[in-house]
């Protein structure tokens, strides 16, 4: 095992500050890998920094996450969010489905148009009496954020899914005690 490099003193100052509620633990710069997401701007360098420093509290998120499936209710929501990287790809020819992988040159059952919407979605899980907010950003939707969440679940009873009645935040591969 690779024993751990010090952090230089400016990401020290960052974790005390991204990670003891300055900040917030989230999905962020790149819309898919864990990521500290600081309030404000960053300034040159500090991206691979907060990189460092989120990759150091890792196994806490993933605990946390872990927890949170398994609550017995669960709240989720998402809202719309512009995502730079997201933009860029939106703008690109369409040479690939988001979902189905590379399309076929003369293949005319390619129906399905291309998923442009970028979203950030809150999942809050009540574990006990406490409460676990997890945020996902990218293209899917609160649902199917929801349904990645549930994955984890090991509990064998139904949560409690609190929500408003749009389709999408309903998970497909799980069952829920959907309230509105």
């Amino acid at each position: 095992m690779e024993p751990r490099k010090a952090l230089a003193p400016k990401a020290k100052d960052l974790t005390r500050l991204y990670a003891g509620g300055d900040g917030h633990l989230g999905r962020g710069f790149h819309g898919g890998d864990l990521y500290l997401v600081p309030k404000g701007s960053l300034s040159e360098g500090d991206g691979e920094i907060v990189e460092e420093v989120a990759e150091r509290i890792r196994p806490v998120f993933e605990h946390l996450r872990r927890q949170a499936a398994d609550g017995e209710l669960l709240h989720n929501d998402d809202t719309s969010v512009r995502i730079l990287e997201l933009m860029k790809e939106n703008a690109q020819p369409r040479t690939q489905d988001c979902r189905d992988g590379p399309i076929e040159p003369n293949d005319s059952s390619q129906k399905k148009k291309k998923r442009t919407g970028m979203f950030t979605t809150a999942v809050v899980s009540v574990v006990q009496e406490n409460k676990i907010a997890i945020f996902y950003t990218g293209r899917n939707h609160a649902g199917e954020s929801l349904a990645e969440l549930l994955k984890e679940r090991t509990s064998t009873k139904l949560p409690i899914q609190m929500c408003d009645a749009l389709s999408r935040n309903i998970p497909k591969e799980f069952k829920t005690l959907f309230c509105l």
